[in-house]
């Protein structure tokens, strides 16, 4: 399970997911709306999309492993593509300079 800290800011989205994909495990995730901007949705799966732990339960029992095989293809697909970079610590430290820099110049 991937759970964020705000799950009902659009846009929030925490090393977790990152966590996730970078230990090749299919993320169970609740949080951000509109994570898909950001991320395929063919590389988590959404537990907003399932009305009970008893759905979520069954689908998990039903996956084939092609489709595991798919969705885990889907996420090494991601993550050495270039809209990966958003996650990177370089994009993380640059917003974070700017941020700063910014502040100073105000």
């Amino acid at each position: 399970l991937c759970v964020e800290n705000c799950a009902t800011r659009p846009g929030y989205i925490s090393e977790k997911i990152r966590d996730c994909f970078c230990s090749r495990t299919i993320p169970i995730y609740y949080g951000a709306t509109g994570i898909e901007k950001y991320v395929p949705e063919s590389c988590y799966i959404n537990l907003r999309n399932f009305k009970s732990h008893a759905e979520l339960y069954a689908y998990l029992s039903a996956m084939t492993e092609s489709e595991y095989t798919r969705r885990t293809a889907a996420i090494d697909n991601f993550v050495t593509s270039p809209a990966a970079h958003y996650f990177s610590a370089d994009n993380f430290t640059g917003i974070l300079v700017n941020g700063i820099m910014n502040r100073l110049a105000s």
